[in-house]
């Protein structure tokens, strides 16, 4: 029978709900017995008949480990798609319940001297809400006080959501920094994201929100005449607006190319910024696509995420800048496609956005 300590909610997640465990293959399986004696958690038993080893209690494996495929000689074993364990981490429950894990378990799991947050913040006005697209709101935040957050464009700030104990949220900023202090963000709407729901349901202007930061290293690197190419999905947007505000302030020569995909028409936005930037500057072009349109919408631009847009229009970045913001997989896919378009490793920078 499963072993009640092991079988426990992972991060408040049932563990009968996740579909985590391996998989003998009894033709490759040799009868070594090093996934028995070596699990801890007595997920295999060893079937002395057949000299077979046996998956006897599967929820007792710990999600995510992958130890006894590692170490089976024969490659016997196997697991399901560690996609599955990504699609779970998506969820905004999963993020609020390790926060909760990691804050009460704080003197046994921080590493010692350190804090999150050291000191109290910084108050800002919400100054301005602007429901940009039905699933993207614009807000942009001025400091209460003669205080104020100084920072670079392509950092981010982490932002006190209300009435929860001190969760934060991390946002890029999405303008280059400006003289009054006012901080602009970009914010999709997660279904079930707390911070999220409370900007698209509750925020009003005019309230305050404690801001920390800035954090980040993510920055322009200018090489004189190195053309560059900018990538992004949805609200990655934010750190290379920022970033290309700042290129423009300081009349940037550099030949300057920004794709900017988004998956369906509601979180698609900043169409209008392109083609302000397009007209004003000559040295700025762009492609738009998205991944996912509604059948029945009036699309009738590029369809194609990010990275295969890229592909199917640059032939070759060798000598280029790159430059990319989004979501570890969008990151992850981009890079590989300007390595394989010839774009230097080492000229690669990237940003993890919401």
């Amino acid at each position: 029978m499963p072993n009640p300590k092991f079988t426990k909610p992972w991060h408040g997640i049932p563990r009968e709900e996740i579909d985590w465990h391996p998989i003998v293959d009894p033709l490759l399986c040799l009868g070594c017995g090093t996934c028995v004696t070596g699990c801890s958690r007595m997920v295999y038993r060893f079937d002395f008949e057949n000299n077979k080893s046996v998956v006897y209690d599967p929820l007792n494996c710990l999600v995510g480990c992958t130890t006894c495929a590692n170490v089976c000689p024969s490659g016997a074993i196997s697991f399901p798609s560690i996609e599955t364990i990504h699609h779970i981490q998506e969820s905004p429950e999963l993020h609020d319940n390790i926060w909760h894990e990691l804050n009460n378990r704080k003197e046994e799991l921080a590493l010692p001297g350190t804090e999150q947050f050291p000191g109290e913040g910084t108050p800002y006005v919400v100054s301005k809400l602007d429901k940009l697209k039905s699933e993207i709101m614009l807000i942009v935040l001025k400091p209460q006080t003669d205080k104020k957050i100084n920072y670079r464009a392509g950092q981010y700030i982490h932002i006190e959501i209300p009435d929860s104990e001190g969760m934060t949220r991390a946002y890029s900023i999405g303008s280059a920094p400006k003289e009054d202090g006012s901080i602009e963000l970009h914010i999709r709407h997660v279904r079930g994201g707390k911070f999220t729901t409370y900007v698209f349901e509750e925020m009003r202007e005019g309230e305050v929100i404690n801001l920390f930061g800035p954090f980040g290293n993510f920055k322009f690197h200018y090489e004189k005449n190195v053309p560059v190419i900018m990538a992004a999905v949805s609200t990655g947007l934010a750190p290379l607006k920022a970033l290309l505000e700042e290129a423009f302030e300081k009349n940037v020569r550099n030949p300057l190319k920004l794709y900017l995909c988004a998956h369906n028409a509601d979180t698609f936005y900043g169409l209008d910024w392109l083609k302000k930037w397009k007209k004003e500057h000559s040295n700025f072009d762009y492609i738009v696509s998205l991944s996912s349109p509604d059948p029945n919408s009036d699309w009738r631009g590029i369809v194609g995420r990010v990275h295969n847009v890229i592909s199917q229009n640059e032939v070759s970045l060798k000598g280029y800048d790159g430059y990319v913001a989004g979501s570890p997989k969008v990151i992850k896919a981009v890079i590989e496609t300007f390595n394989n378009l010839g774009m230097n490793r080492d000229r690669i920078f990237y940003d993890i956005a919401g």
